[in-house]
Formats: structure tokens, sequence, C-alpha cells
């Protein structure tokens, strides 16, 4: 079972994560939503994985600012370096994501691009078989 989190205010999407069961071992992943792909970069290797399926659901709150979003899919292992370099696998995971949205001058939300959010919160649990040769 992989799982990691953040709640650090960051600029670039990197995530600590830890993992338990058949791997034994911690680091970083650094999420990237226009690539199905992530790399599990842990202290004895990297673990490279994909999407294989996904759902997205998504909530507004516009008295709080708060947008929340749930991804929920499949993944399958392919590969990595180190220690992981002919790791193999599949299974599913979930990614709840809420950000705190800045607000104008007039207090309404702040929906631009540009926006910084004042807090945010992922949170990524995945399990499932692998095999380590």
């Amino acid at each position: 079972m992989f799982s990691g989190g953040t709640t650090e205010r960051v600029t670039v999407a990197t995530v600590p994560v830890v993992a338990r069961g058949a791997v034994k071992d911690s680091g970083t992943v650094v999420l990237n939503m226009n690539s199905i792909h992530a790399n599990y970069k842990m202290s004895q290797g990297t673990i490279r994985t994909a999407d294989t399926s996904g759902v997205v659901t998504t909530q507004m709150n516009t008295s709080t600012c708060q947008f929340t979003e749930m991804i929920r899919g499949g993944y399958i292992v392919t590969g990595g370096t180190g220690a992981y370099a002919h790791a193999t696998g599949h299974g599913l995971y979930a990614a709840p994501f809420s950000v705190v949205l800045p607000r104008k001058a007039n207090g309404k939300c702040n929906f631009a691009s540009s926006a910084v959010p004042t807090s945010a919160v992922i949170t990524i649990q995945a399990a499932g078989p692998i095999r380590i040769p």
C-alpha cells in the first residue's frame, strides 16, 4: 500500500509518500495532472506507474471557497530503477484533493487560474499486488 499527503502550501506538486506491505520504503511523487504516468522516487529506487482508468468527481462550496476533487481509478506498475528495476503489479487508488481559494476584494471566491490557494491538501492511497523479482 502506498499512502501520502501534504498540508504544506506548495507551488510544485511534490507529495511525500510512504509504502507499506511488500514494499517498505519512503520518498516522493511528483503529481502531473496532464499525464497518466507517475514516478515514485523512493530511497531504494523509483517505481513507475500508469493510470489505467479513473473517475473524477468535483464540488465547489462558494460559501467557504473550498474546491474538492476525488479521483479514483486503477493503475499498473510499469517498472522502475534500483531495487524496483523490474517491478510489475496493478491495483486501485483514491486521491481526495481539496483547496481553499482566496477571496476577491468584493468577498467573492477568486476562480482565476492565477489565484494562489490559501491552503491545499491531497492524500493518495493505492493498494494492489506488486512483484519485485
